[in-house]
C-alpha cells in the first residue's frame, strides 16, 4: 500500500491494471493479478466516467465473446480502448462546469471538437469562403456536420470546397455552395427558398459576414452598405429561416441555434436611445459617411437583434437559442482588405493576437457546446460571459424601432 500513495496522477496506474470503460461511459479498473474490477481508481481514489459520443469515424461494438470493441473506420483499426479515455472526468463532477476551467482564448477549432461527432447537424455558415467563417465551416464539415456555404462569390466558395474536400480524403465531406449576397435582400430570399426546398432541416445559423470600412457604397436595395451587410441582411435571412429552426429545434434532442459574429466595436457606437434612430444614422449619405461609425453601429444592431430574436424565441416557447460571440480582436483576416492603415496595424499585431483557428473556436464553441446550450446570454472568448454595454439607453425602445 505505500507503493501507491507515491503517486496520485490519474494516468498512471499500478503493474498489472487496465482502465476500462462500461457501454453506459463508467471507467473501471481491472486488476489481472487478482483478477478482480473496481469503480475506484488504485492510486487516487477517484471515480471517473468518459462523456460525450465517440469521435467521427469511429464505432462502439461488442465481439461474440462480450467483450467491448471500439473501431476506427476511418484509420481501418480496432483497440480495446476507448478513444474518450484520455478526456475523462470525475463521475461527480459532470454538472454544469465553469467554461475557463476547460477552455481558453487559446484553444483552436480541432481541440474544442475533439471527440465529437456531428453527424446529422445541418449548418449554415455565411460568409465561409474565407477567415473565421472558412475555419468554422472546415472545422463542422471535418466532424461529420453538413455544412453550407452562404457565399457571395460562388467560384471561389466552390474551389475552397473542392480543396477541403481533397485535403480530407479519409473523411466524407458534405460540404455545400450557394450563393448568398447580403448586400441584396433578393439573393437573400431566394438562398433561403433554395434551401428549405432542399428539404433539410437547419440546426445551426452562423451569421458571420461582414465588412469592416469599405469605401461609401449604396446597396442595390437603397441601404448603405455595412449596415446591411452586417445587420439587415442577416435579420432578413433570420425571418425566412425561422420556421425551419423552430421545426428542427423540435426535432431534435437538442435547441437550434442562431450564432451571431460580432465585435467589442459596439461599445462606441453613439446610440444611445430610439431618437438617436434616424435616417442618416444607421443609413448615411456619402457626405456624412463615417466608416467607424457606420461599423460600430452595425455591430450594435447585430447584438440587439440577438436579443431580440432571444426574447421572442423564449416568449413563444420555440426551440431556438440565439448567441452572439465576440471571437477576439485584431485577428488577421480578410475583412480589413478595404483599408492599408488597419492592414499594416493587424500585420504588426499579428504575432500577439489569437490565429484564425483560435477565434473560430469561439464560434464552434456557441454552435456545438451542450454548455452554451444553456446560457442565453453572450460569449466571450470562450471563458467569460459577455454581459453586453448599453448603459442607460432605453433597450426596450431601440428594440422596437429597429424591429
Amino acid at each position: 500500500m505505500d507503493k501507491l500513495a507515491e503517486s496520485d496522477s490519474d494516468d498512471d496506474l499500478p503493474s498489472g491494471w487496465e482502465e476500462r470503460v462500461t457501454t453506459n461511459g463508467k471507467v473501471y479498473y481491472a486488476n489481472h493479478q487478482t483478477q478482480e474490477t473496481q469503480w475506484e481508481h488504485p492510486y487516487t481514489g477517484k471515480k471517473k466516467r468518459v462523456i460525450g459520443d465517440l469521435p467521427y469515424g469511429w464505432e462502439l461494438t461488442v465481439s461474440d465473446q462480450g467483450l467491448i470493441v471500439y473501431v476506427d473506420h476511418i484509420n481501418q483499426k480496432t483497440t480495446f480502448t476507448d478513444p474518450r479515455l484520455a478526456f475523462a472526468i470525475e463521475d461527480d463532477s459532470y454538472k454544469f462546469v465553469p467554461l475557463k476551467c476547460r477552455f481558453d482564448s487559446s484553444t483552436t477549432t480541432l481541440q474544442l471538437l475533439h471527440g465529437k461527432d456531428l453527424t446529422g447537424k445541418y449548418i449554415i455558415v455565411t460568409g465561409a469562403s474565407s477567415g473565421l467563417g472558412y475555419e468554422t465551416a472546415k472545422s463542422l464539415a471535418l466532424h461529420g456536420a453538413h455544412v453550407t456555404m452562404g457565399c457571395r462569390d460562388v467560384k471561389k466558395a466552390e474551389l475552397i470546397a473542392s480543396k477541403m474536400i481533397d485535403n480530407s480524403s479519409k473523411v466524407k465531406l458534405n460540404i455545400y455552395v450557394k450563393h448568398l449576397d447580403l448586400n441584396d435582400l433578393k439573393s437573400v430570399k431566394c438562398f433561403a427558398q433554395e434551401y428549405i426546398s432542399q428539404g433539410w432541416p437547419l440546426n445551426v445559423l452562423i451569421l458571420n459576414a461582414g465588412e469592416m470600412f469599405p469605401p461609401f457604397q449604396k446597396t442595390v436595395d437603397g441601404f448603405e452598405r455595412t449596415f446591411q451587410s452586417h445587420y439587415l441582411g442577416h435579420f432578413y435571412l433570420c425571418k425566412f429561416l425561422e420556421n425551419l429552426l423552430v421545426a428542427s429545434g423540435y426535432n431534435s434532442s437538442e435547441n437550434s441555434r442562431i450564432v451571431a459574429v460580432t465585435c467589442e466595436a459596439h461599445w462606441q457606437s453613439k446610440i444611445q436611445n430610439a431618437s438617436d434612430i434616424i435616417a442618416n444614422t444607421l443609413n448615411p449619405q456619402a457626405s456624412g459617411y463615417c466608416p467607424l461609425e457606420a461599423y460600430c453601429n452595425a455591430n450594435l444592431c447585430k447584438l440587439l437583434l440577438v436579443k431580440e430574436l432571444n426574447r421572442r424565441m423564449d416568449k413563444k416557447r420555440r426551440q431556438v437559442i440565439c448567441h452572439a460571440v465576440h471571437p477576439g480582436n485584431m485577428i488577421y483576416t480578410s475583412i480589413f482588405r478595404h483599408s492599408w492603415w488597419l492592414m499594416l496595424a493587424y500585420t504588426l499585431c499579428r504575432p500577439f493576437t489569437k490565429s484564425k483557428e483560435q477565434g473560430a473556436a469561439t464560434i464552434v464553441y456557441a454552435a456545438t457546446s451542450r454548455q452554451a446550450s444553456r446560457l442565453l446570454n453572450f460569449l466571450r472568448q470562450l471563458t467569460h460571459l459577455w454581459k453586453m454595454r448599453v448603459g442607460g439607453r432605453n433597450r426596450r425602445m431601440l428594440l422596437h424601432e429597429l424591429f
